[in-house]
């Protein structure tokens, strides 16, 4: 059952209770803490450094907090939930143990068959003879992260999906903007050696707006009024 926005006021922390926490932004801080608290939280926080320039790193910090909700949101609202994160780490760790196990080289040279010489195994490999339990476990690997990948389109159709009524039509223009918005703060939400004052205010604050507006609508029931769609495009032309 899809959530829609209200108008009840969430409990929120007191140090944002400011001017620009406006009932809008109560209600789609509502609407995201109903699918995933922590989420909300991350919206709260981005605003809360949206609103004060002071804070040294806001710019990464505010997108990071943005990019977490564009790539988590989306299966919460629409209910199709991911197989979750793949522990790499752990996942690593018993192929690495296989690996020193079988006495398979780590300098990148080719192992060598028993009684084949160094020279011969050079000129004539074509392939390398890995154990059949360490080449399954590197196959079960691979293919559990390709089937873990999620493409950002497929992300945002979920949520857009989940937000419309039963037979109603995706804005295609809004779904584009939409990723174009999320690519944005994607590509600032890690270091890469930018100050906060390389990065126009303006251009951090009408991506912000788009992204906020399409979420507000996104609760409101976005299909309901072609208006918003419109407002969306236009925020995001200026």
């Amino acid at each position: 059952m899809r959530i829609e926005l209200t108008s009840a006021v969430s409990d929120k922390p007191p140090n944002l209770t400011a001017s620009y926490l406006t009932p809008s932004r109560t209600e789609l801080a509502d609407w995201i803490r109903a699918y995933a608290p922590s989420l909300a939280d991350l919206y709260l926080g981005a605003l809360l450094l949206m609103h004060d320039a002071s804070i040294p790193g806001r710019v990464v910090l505010i997108c990071h907090a943005v990019r977490e909700i564009c790539n988590r949101l989306p299966s919460r609202v629409s209910g199709e939930e991911s197989g979750g994160r793949l522990d790499y780490t752990g996942r690593l760790e018993v192929i690495a143990k296989a690996w020193m196990g079988s006495a398979l080289p780590l300098d990148g040279g080719v192992p060598i068959a028993p009684g084949a010489t160094s020279s011969l195994a050079s000129e004539q490999a074509t392939g390398v003879q890995i154990p059949a339990h360490l080449f399954a476990s590197m196959v079960d690997l691979v293919r559990d992260h390709l089937n873990g990948r999620s493409k950002p389109e497929q992300t945002a159709m979920r949520l857009f999906k989940a937000a419309a009524p039963e037979g109603g039509a995706i804005s295609a223009p809004a779904l584009a903007q939409w990723l174009k918005t999320r690519e944005w703060f994607v590509g600032h939400a890690h270091d890469s050696g930018r100050l906060d004052a390389d990065v126009d205010p303006n251009e951090l604050e009408t991506h912000f707006g788009v992204f906020e507006q399409t979420l507000m609508a996104l609760g409101r029931g976005f299909y309901k009024s072609l208006d918003d769609v419109d407002a969306i495009l236009d925020t995001a032309n200026r």
